[in-house]
Protein backbone atom coordinates (compact mmCIF):
# COMPACT_ATOMS: atom_id res chain seq x y z
CA UNK A 1 0.00 0.00 0.00
CA UNK A 2 1.34 3.43 -0.97
CA UNK A 3 0.01 6.64 0.56
CA UNK A 4 0.30 10.16 -0.83
CA UNK A 5 -1.19 13.58 -0.15
CA UNK A 6 -3.55 15.03 -2.75
CA UNK A 7 -6.78 16.98 -3.15
CA UNK A 8 -10.23 15.70 -4.04
CA UNK A 9 -10.08 17.64 -7.31
CA UNK A 10 -6.77 16.07 -8.34
CA UNK A 11 -7.99 12.63 -7.34
CA UNK A 12 -11.01 13.01 -9.63
CA UNK A 13 -9.08 14.45 -12.59
CA UNK A 14 -9.09 12.52 -15.85
CA UNK A 15 -11.96 12.22 -18.30
CA UNK A 16 -11.24 8.52 -18.95
CA UNK A 17 -10.92 7.53 -15.30
CA UNK A 18 -13.58 5.41 -13.58
CA UNK A 19 -14.43 5.27 -9.90
CA UNK A 20 -16.05 2.01 -8.85
CA UNK A 21 -17.71 1.06 -5.59
CA UNK A 22 -17.13 -2.73 -5.33
CA UNK A 23 -20.22 -4.91 -4.77
CA UNK A 24 -18.95 -6.06 -1.38
CA UNK A 25 -19.09 -2.52 -0.01
CA UNK A 26 -22.11 -1.40 2.01
CA UNK A 27 -24.75 0.70 0.30
CA UNK A 28 -24.81 4.45 0.63
CA UNK A 29 -26.07 5.11 4.14
CA UNK A 30 -25.23 8.68 5.07
CA UNK A 31 -28.06 10.58 6.68
CA UNK A 32 -28.93 14.26 6.30
CA UNK A 33 -26.94 14.92 9.46
CA UNK A 34 -23.80 13.32 7.99
CA UNK A 35 -24.12 15.38 4.81
CA UNK A 36 -24.87 18.56 6.73
CA UNK A 37 -21.73 18.11 8.85
CA UNK A 38 -19.59 17.65 5.73
CA UNK A 39 -20.95 20.75 4.02
CA UNK A 40 -20.68 22.77 7.24
CA UNK A 41 -16.99 21.85 7.30
CA UNK A 42 -16.63 23.00 3.70
CA UNK A 43 -18.35 26.32 4.45
CA UNK A 44 -16.03 26.89 7.41
CA UNK A 45 -13.04 26.41 5.11
CA UNK A 46 -14.47 29.00 2.70
CA UNK A 47 -15.61 31.54 5.31
CA UNK A 48 -12.40 31.29 7.34
CA UNK A 49 -10.27 31.26 4.19
CA UNK A 50 -8.39 28.17 5.23
CA UNK A 51 -5.89 26.87 2.67
CA UNK A 52 -7.18 23.29 3.00
CA UNK A 53 -9.30 20.85 4.98
CA UNK A 54 -8.53 17.20 5.74
CA UNK A 55 -11.41 15.13 4.37
CA UNK A 56 -10.12 11.75 5.44
CA UNK A 57 -8.07 9.04 3.78
CA UNK A 58 -9.42 7.56 0.55
CA UNK A 59 -8.32 3.96 0.11
CA UNK A 60 -8.52 2.61 -3.45
CA UNK A 61 -7.17 -0.19 -5.59
CA UNK A 62 -5.89 1.15 -8.89
CA UNK A 63 -6.16 -0.79 -12.15
CA UNK A 64 -5.02 0.47 -15.56
CA UNK A 65 -7.03 -0.64 -18.57
CA UNK A 66 -5.19 1.08 -21.43
CA UNK A 67 -7.67 3.90 -22.00
CA UNK A 68 -7.82 5.17 -18.44
CA UNK A 69 -7.49 4.29 -14.78
CA UNK A 70 -10.09 2.45 -12.72
CA UNK A 71 -10.20 3.21 -9.01
CA UNK A 72 -11.91 0.60 -6.84
CA UNK A 73 -12.91 2.56 -3.76
CA UNK A 74 -12.16 0.53 -0.63
CA UNK A 75 -12.70 3.18 2.05
CA UNK A 76 -14.28 6.67 2.24
CA UNK A 77 -16.86 5.82 -0.42
CA UNK A 78 -19.62 7.52 1.63
CA UNK A 79 -17.82 10.88 1.69
CA UNK A 80 -16.65 10.62 -1.93
CA UNK A 81 -20.15 9.75 -3.14
CA UNK A 82 -21.58 12.73 -1.26
CA UNK A 83 -18.99 15.16 -2.63
CA UNK A 84 -19.53 14.07 -6.23
CA UNK A 85 -23.30 13.69 -5.88
CA UNK A 86 -22.95 10.38 -7.70
CA UNK A 87 -26.10 8.32 -7.97
CA UNK A 88 -25.47 4.89 -9.48
CA UNK A 89 -29.19 4.23 -10.00
CA UNK A 90 -29.51 7.25 -12.28
CA UNK A 91 -26.00 7.51 -13.72
CA UNK A 92 -26.53 6.42 -17.36
CA UNK A 93 -30.27 6.87 -17.67
CA UNK A 94 -31.95 9.45 -19.95
CA UNK A 95 -32.32 12.93 -18.54
CA UNK A 96 -36.11 12.68 -18.18
CA UNK A 97 -35.75 9.60 -15.96
CA UNK A 98 -33.10 11.37 -13.90
CA UNK A 99 -35.41 14.34 -13.54
CA UNK A 100 -38.71 12.58 -12.78
CA UNK A 101 -37.59 9.27 -11.24
CA UNK A 102 -37.50 8.33 -7.59
CA UNK A 103 -34.94 10.53 -5.83
CA UNK A 104 -34.46 12.39 -9.13
CA UNK A 105 -33.83 16.09 -9.59
CA UNK A 106 -37.47 17.03 -8.99
CA UNK A 107 -37.37 15.36 -5.58
CA UNK A 108 -33.97 16.73 -4.58
CA UNK A 109 -33.62 19.05 -1.61
CA UNK A 110 -30.70 20.83 -3.27
CA UNK A 111 -31.64 24.12 -4.91
CA UNK A 112 -29.26 23.69 -7.84
CA UNK A 113 -30.79 20.28 -8.59
CA UNK A 114 -34.27 21.81 -8.50
CA UNK A 115 -33.10 24.34 -11.07
CA UNK A 116 -31.92 21.52 -13.32
CA UNK A 117 -35.35 19.87 -12.92
CA UNK A 118 -36.97 22.85 -14.68
CA UNK A 119 -35.41 21.76 -17.99
CA UNK A 120 -36.89 19.39 -20.56
CA UNK A 121 -33.50 18.64 -22.11
CA UNK A 122 -29.94 18.53 -20.84
CA UNK A 123 -27.31 19.23 -23.46
CA UNK A 124 -24.60 21.70 -24.36
CA UNK A 125 -26.92 24.72 -24.32
CA UNK A 126 -28.20 23.88 -20.84
CA UNK A 127 -24.71 23.16 -19.56
CA UNK A 128 -23.49 26.58 -20.74
CA UNK A 129 -26.50 28.32 -19.15
CA UNK A 130 -25.92 26.48 -15.87
CA UNK A 131 -22.23 27.38 -15.95
CA UNK A 132 -23.06 31.07 -16.46
CA UNK A 133 -25.60 30.92 -13.62
CA UNK A 134 -23.14 29.25 -11.23
CA UNK A 135 -20.43 31.80 -12.08
CA UNK A 136 -22.88 34.67 -11.44
CA UNK A 137 -23.88 33.10 -8.11
CA UNK A 138 -20.27 32.65 -7.07
CA UNK A 139 -19.44 36.28 -7.91
CA UNK A 140 -22.48 37.39 -5.94
CA UNK A 141 -21.41 35.39 -2.88
CA UNK A 142 -17.70 36.17 -3.23
CA UNK A 143 -17.54 39.49 -5.11
CA UNK A 144 -14.27 40.60 -6.62
CA UNK A 145 -12.50 43.30 -4.62
CA UNK A 146 -12.28 46.85 -5.91
CA UNK A 147 -8.65 47.61 -6.56
CA UNK A 148 -6.41 49.77 -8.70
CA UNK A 149 -3.85 46.99 -8.91
CA UNK A 150 -2.33 46.57 -12.33
CA UNK A 151 -0.77 43.19 -13.11
CA UNK A 152 2.88 43.19 -14.04
CA UNK A 153 3.39 42.99 -17.76
CA UNK A 154 4.70 39.62 -18.93
CA UNK A 155 8.43 39.48 -19.21
CA UNK A 156 10.01 40.01 -22.60
CA UNK A 157 10.23 36.69 -24.48
CA UNK A 158 13.75 35.42 -24.91
CA UNK A 159 15.77 32.52 -26.24
CA UNK A 160 19.44 31.62 -26.49
CA UNK A 161 21.77 30.70 -29.28
CA UNK A 162 21.43 27.11 -27.98
CA UNK A 163 17.68 26.96 -28.72
CA UNK A 164 18.06 25.14 -32.02
CA UNK A 165 14.32 24.37 -32.37
CA UNK A 166 13.26 28.04 -32.35
CA UNK A 167 12.77 29.71 -35.71
CA UNK A 168 13.69 33.40 -35.44
CA UNK A 169 12.55 34.21 -38.97
CA UNK A 170 10.39 37.38 -39.01
CA UNK A 171 11.10 38.09 -35.35
CA UNK A 172 12.46 41.41 -34.15
CA UNK A 173 15.24 41.67 -31.60
CA UNK A 174 14.95 44.14 -28.70
CA UNK A 175 18.24 43.48 -26.91
CA UNK A 176 20.80 40.76 -26.28
CA UNK A 177 22.99 39.67 -23.40
CA UNK A 178 26.54 38.38 -23.66
CA UNK A 179 29.26 38.09 -21.01
CA UNK A 180 27.11 39.85 -18.43
CA UNK A 181 26.31 42.87 -20.62
CA UNK A 182 22.90 43.74 -22.05
CA UNK A 183 22.83 45.79 -25.24
CA UNK A 184 19.67 47.23 -26.76
CA UNK A 185 19.25 47.07 -30.51
CA UNK A 186 16.51 46.60 -33.06
CA UNK A 187 18.73 45.09 -35.76
CA UNK A 188 20.07 41.56 -35.94
CA UNK A 189 22.95 42.83 -38.07
CA UNK A 190 24.13 45.23 -35.34
CA UNK A 191 24.03 42.40 -32.82
CA UNK A 192 26.06 40.17 -35.15
CA UNK A 193 28.65 42.87 -35.79
CA UNK A 194 29.13 43.58 -32.09
CA UNK A 195 29.40 39.90 -31.08
CA UNK A 196 31.91 39.18 -33.85
CA UNK A 197 33.97 42.21 -32.80
CA UNK A 198 34.03 40.92 -29.20
CA UNK A 199 35.11 37.47 -30.32
CA UNK A 200 37.80 38.90 -32.57
CA UNK A 201 39.10 41.13 -29.76
CA UNK A 202 39.58 38.05 -27.57
CA UNK A 203 41.33 36.01 -30.28
CA UNK A 204 42.07 37.53 -33.67
CA UNK A 205 43.58 34.33 -35.08
CA UNK A 206 40.28 32.52 -35.56
CA UNK A 207 38.53 35.10 -37.72
CA UNK A 208 41.73 35.90 -39.63
CA UNK A 209 42.15 32.26 -40.56
CA UNK A 210 38.54 32.05 -41.73
CA UNK A 211 38.79 35.27 -43.74
CA UNK A 212 41.84 34.04 -45.68
CA UNK A 213 40.63 30.49 -46.15
CA UNK A 214 39.29 29.49 -49.55
CA UNK A 215 37.01 26.92 -47.91
CA UNK A 216 35.95 28.11 -44.47
CA UNK A 217 32.73 26.07 -44.20
CA UNK A 218 30.77 29.17 -43.24
CA UNK A 219 27.32 29.87 -44.75
CA UNK A 220 27.18 32.06 -47.88
CA UNK A 221 30.90 32.97 -47.62
CA UNK A 222 30.04 35.25 -44.70
CA UNK A 223 33.68 36.07 -43.84
CA UNK A 224 36.35 37.31 -46.25
CA UNK A 225 39.47 39.48 -46.45
CA UNK A 226 38.24 40.91 -49.78
CA UNK A 227 35.22 43.21 -49.44
CA UNK A 228 34.28 42.73 -53.10
CA UNK A 229 33.57 39.07 -52.35
CA UNK A 230 30.61 40.13 -50.19
CA UNK A 231 27.34 41.80 -51.15
CA UNK A 232 27.32 44.22 -48.21
CA UNK A 233 30.59 43.94 -46.32
CA UNK A 234 30.97 45.08 -42.73
CA UNK A 235 34.56 45.67 -41.66
CA UNK A 236 35.58 44.03 -38.38
CA UNK A 237 39.32 44.65 -38.59
CA UNK A 238 41.88 45.50 -41.22
CA UNK A 239 41.32 43.11 -44.14
CA UNK A 240 38.57 41.23 -42.27
CA UNK A 241 34.95 41.63 -43.33
CA UNK A 242 31.67 39.87 -42.62
CA UNK A 243 28.57 39.74 -44.82
CA UNK A 244 25.85 42.03 -43.44
CA UNK A 245 23.10 41.32 -45.98
CA UNK A 246 21.96 37.86 -44.83
CA UNK A 247 18.83 36.39 -43.31
CA UNK A 248 18.37 36.09 -39.58
CA UNK A 249 18.72 32.31 -39.84
CA UNK A 250 22.09 32.68 -41.60
CA UNK A 251 23.31 35.11 -38.93
CA UNK A 252 22.35 32.61 -36.21
CA UNK A 253 24.10 29.77 -38.07
CA UNK A 254 27.24 31.88 -38.45
CA UNK A 255 27.27 32.71 -34.73
CA UNK A 256 26.92 29.06 -33.76
CA UNK A 257 29.83 28.07 -35.99
CA UNK A 258 31.97 30.90 -34.62
CA UNK A 259 31.08 30.03 -31.02
CA UNK A 260 32.19 26.47 -31.73
CA UNK A 261 35.49 27.73 -33.16
CA UNK A 262 36.03 29.95 -30.10
CA UNK A 263 34.95 27.23 -27.67
CA UNK A 264 32.09 29.29 -26.22
CA UNK A 265 28.85 27.75 -24.98
CA UNK A 266 25.89 28.66 -27.18
CA UNK A 267 23.59 29.42 -24.26
CA UNK A 268 25.87 32.29 -23.16
CA UNK A 269 24.26 34.50 -25.82
CA UNK A 270 20.67 35.47 -24.99
CA UNK A 271 18.25 37.18 -27.37
CA UNK A 272 15.34 39.23 -26.02
CA UNK A 273 12.60 39.53 -28.60
CA UNK A 274 9.91 42.09 -29.23
CA UNK A 275 6.40 40.80 -28.66
CA UNK A 276 4.23 40.09 -31.66
CA UNK A 277 1.67 42.65 -30.45
CA UNK A 278 4.32 45.39 -30.26
CA UNK A 279 3.61 48.09 -32.83
CA UNK A 280 7.30 48.16 -33.65
CA UNK A 281 7.14 44.51 -34.67
CA UNK A 282 6.71 45.24 -38.37
CA UNK A 283 8.14 43.62 -41.40
CA UNK A 284 11.29 45.30 -42.64
CA UNK A 285 14.61 44.39 -44.13
CA UNK A 286 16.39 41.19 -43.26
CA UNK A 287 18.75 43.09 -41.01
Amino acid sequence: MKGSETTILRFLEGANNRYVIPVYQRCYSWTDENCRQLFDDILKVINQQRPSHFCGSIVSKVDGNGSGIEYNIIDEQQRLTTLTAYNSKLSNKPFIEKRDGTNGYKHSGLRMNQRIAQNDNWGEKELIERNDYMVAQALNIWPLPDTDYQPISPEMPFCTLADYDIDLTSTKIAKYSFKGNEISTDKWSDMLEHIVELLHADNSAVLTELAYSDINKLPDNCVSHIPENLRQPQQIDEHIYIEKNTSTATKITLLRLLFDRYGIEHDSLIFYLKKKSDESQIQGSLF
